[in-house]
């Protein structure tokens, strides 16, 4: 049967989920305007290769820390 009523535990984690889908698809969004912005500093010549590297490494290890740290909090509160 395709009718389903979710209470409980599995419609709050399907929320959390959700939500937790939403943020990082903004937060995407949000990381690849700043590689684009970078990138085009970088073709007009306003920083130096070494920088970009540096900026940019740095995006992408807070980029992968923070939905990494938001998984485990979804994780966490519904093991117990």
């Amino acid at each position: 049967m395709g009718f389903n009523l979710s209470f409980g535990k599995n419609a709050r984690m399907r929320k959390l989920i959700g939500e937790y889908i939403n943020a990082r698809v903004r937060e995407k969004r949000a990381f690849a305007d700043l590689l684009k912005r970078l990138n085009a500093e970088l073709d007009d010549n306003q920083i130096q290769d070494k920088a970009y590297e540096r900026l940019r490494t740095n995006l992408e290890v807070q980029f992968y820390q923070k939905q990494e740290e938001e998984w485990s909090k979804i994780k966490h509160k519904f093991k117990s």
